[in-house]
């Protein structure tokens, strides 16, 4: 018999709604609690809930309407069991019937596209394709989607390896494109309206490299006040001291995303549609880009508003990648292409950044303008040049044409500065010298780091190609060279003996007047995963000075005592903010001149160590502080610091 005060069902949901919830319900449990809950409401019997009969019992009205608007999705005025399943004073996020999705929509058409190009797919769902035909329909696809950017690894299309793609299979794959899935197949975005926030997983790991997290890093994750061990021990599942991808994917909280409750704090005025100033006075500082981006590219209908099947396709609702990180206009023409609109080093959920760009290039010129997003055109590297004591800075030479240079270092005898650039459109590097106090750059061979020999008529550098390596060169044109050994970064030292040099994570010499080559630790012993290249030797060549990068990531500036019969290593710097691998040692004083990200400007600047005390690195006075100073060499007299200072 039905009550005739349907008052009662809410209030009978609110009491329950603990005791229910601590049982831990199964899903279709719920669905089935809710269900006879939807029927008590239903007063007319027309198997949807009038806003009328929702309001019924409801404490607070303005909250009841918003959410009764927000959730009748098809603009009836009513809610559908469907619909009333999703409304979140109702029902857990977890447990949300499926909400509208307008990217699941997109995956559904291309699925559809796919289907035809596939001789009608669907009418015969058993069938499978072979896997290399199928790889190259999509690459030819992709080329012309995207110019080139997206390239099918075989790993997602056939992940078993069985040679032959499944229809499953495919609509898998494209949903990896899309975000939906990640690149090992978990699931990223639900149809609850919650998502995983893998942006901030990977959060300072553009390269993609992390799959685990260490305590330390995960407790950087946390908000304030929250007891990072405590959370750390109940996501470590397997005990092994990591929380890895999956474990991540697995334990909620921060992991998880719920843009439906993101979207009820944004609409202040209860209205189910969140407008500009709504958008701009909700969203966090660090995602202020985003919002600005927001209209009109994602209000999907033109209407000036967000709906929440809307927002749930912006950025900030969809933190795959990091989409706040400023993006570089890397070939400084003053828009940001396709290309250029890339969140990571690896090419990852390609199709998703192509419906974002399209979505943002409002005036569709298939470019951004910085009306349209928020990019940074970067200065071209110049040199600069700056006394000892931190005065006297100024504009030495900027290479027209050239924009990226690096790895200056001034001949032993005072004269010439030996550095490697680049032309954009150009990627080998190239070595140059040219006069200190002025004059135009020589092209010598192509090459990379150059260091000299105490006679400065040679020096060592890189070179890639048929046999890379170590190189000895000459200064002038036309510059002979012959090459030594295998390896990378080579650095003279000054009394002309060594040529130090990295391989991977160990530190080789060169013993120049017997030409043989000397190992200074096994493999083993490096705490390093890799050791950089642009080392520094001492004045006395008893010390090197360099860049390692720890197996958890830290980036370290390290002072190698040679002399010693063991491996003597002395720390100076660690951390995770960016230290460009280029030392620059006084010839006759105990500094050590480096860049690294300065968290208080910015940007990278110079920074001083003492290789005899255990004194932080020390910012150094003198130098501009807003540009981007990067690698740094003592003339021969140490009087003087050479910089190149630029974006590049």
């Amino acid at each position: 018999m039905r009550m005739c005060d349907p008052r009662w069902f809410w209030m009978g949901l609110l009491l329950a709604a603990p005791a229910v919830f601590a049982a831990e319900e199964s899903a279709m449990e719920v669905r089935t609690r809710l269900a006879a809950v939807f029927e008590q409401a239903d007063i007319n019997r027309d198997k949807k809930l009038s806003l009328g009969e929702f309001l019924v019992g409801r404490d607070d009205i303005a909250v009841a309407k918003r959410d009764f608007r927000l959730c009748d999705f098809n603009d009836d005025q009513r809610l559908s069991i469907d619909e009333f399943l999703t409304v979140p004073t109702i029902v857990e996020a977890r447990h949300r019937a499926p909400l509208p999705d307008i990217i699941t929509g997109l995956i559904d058409q291309i699925c559809v596209a796919l289907d035809a190009a596939c001789d009608n797919w669907d009418k015969d769902p058993r069938r499978e394709l072979n896997s290399r035909q199928f790889i190259l329909a999509l690459s030819s696809q992709f080329e012309r989607l995207g110019n080139g950017l997206m390239r099918p690894d075989t790993r997602e299309v056939d992940p078993d390896g069985s040679g032959t793609v499944t229809r499953a299979e495919a609509r898998r794959f494209i949903e990896m494109q899309m975000g939906i899935r990640h690149s090992q197949g978990e699931l990223l975005r639900f149809h609850t309206g919650q998502v995983i926030n893998l942006a901030l997983f990977q959060q300072g790991d553009p390269t993609y490299r992390q799959s685990k997290l260490a305590l330390e890093e995960f407790a950087e994750r946390m908000p304030a006040g929250v007891d990072a061990a405590a959370e750390f021990a109940k996501a470590d599942l397997d005990r092994n001291k990591f929380v890895s991808l999956e474990e991540w994917f697995a334990m909620g909280g921060i992991a998880v995303i719920d843009p439906v409750e993101d979207f009820r704090r944004l609409d202040t005025n209860l209205d189910a549609r969140v407008d500009p100033q709504e958008l701009l006075s909700g969203t966090p500082a660090a995602q202020q880009s985003l919002a600005k981006s927001v209209f009109p590219g994602f209000d999907w209908n033109k209407d000036g508003v967000l709906s929440l099947t809307e927002y749930r396709t912006t950025m900030q609702a969809n933190p795959i990648l990091p989409w706040h990180i400023p993006l570089d206009d890397k070939n400084t023409d003053g828009d940001l292409s396709l290309a250029e609109f890339q969140f990571e080093t690896r090419s990852v959920f390609p199709l998703l950044r192509m419906l974002y760009f399209q979505r943002l290039d409002a005036n569709g010129n298939k470019i951004l303008e910085p009306s349209e997003w928020s990019f940074h055109t970067k200065a071209a590297n110049a040199f600069f040049l700056m006394n000892e004591d931190g005065t006297g800075w100024k504009e030495l030479y900027s290479f027209k044409g050239h924009k990226t240079c690096r790895s200056p270092a001034v001949s032993p005898d005072g004269k010439t500065i030996a550095f490697d650039a680049w032309v954009m459109s150009n990627k080998i590097s190239t070595i140059y010298v040219m006069p200190i106090e002025g004059g135009l750059p020589t092209q010598l061979e192509t090459g990379s780091f150059p260091s000299w020999k105490p006679d400065s008529k040679h020096f060592v550098c890189c070179r890639s190609g048929f046999t890379p390596g170590l190189y000895i060169m000459e200064s002038q044109k036309p510059a002979a060279f012959r090459h030594i050994t295998q390896g990378w970064g080579g650095q003279w030292s000054p009394d002309g003996k060594q040529i130090a040099f990295t391989d991977r994570n160990i530190i080789k010499l060169y013993d120049v007047e017997k030409e043989t080559v000397k190992t200074v630790f096994e493999e083993d012993a490096s705490p390093y995963e890799q050791i950089f290249w642009n080392m520094a030797w001492s004045p006395d060549c008893r010390q090197l000075c360099f860049k390692g990068v720890t197996r958890a990531g830290s980036q370290d500036v390290t002072v190698f005592d040679l002399t010693a019969e063991k491996p003597v290593m002395k720390v100076h710097h660690t951390g995770k903010h960016a230290v460009n691998a280029d030392f620059a040692w006084h010839p006759t004083q105990s500094r050590i001149v480096f860049a690294m990200h300065c968290a208080e400007r910015k940007r990278m600047q110079l920074y001083e160590s003492d290789p005899t005390n255990d004194d932080p690195p020390k910012l150094m006075d003198g130098q501009d502080a807003t540009r981007n100073n990067t690698d740094a060499c003592w003339t021969s007299d140490g009087k003087r610091l050479i910089i190149i200072s630029g974006d590049f």
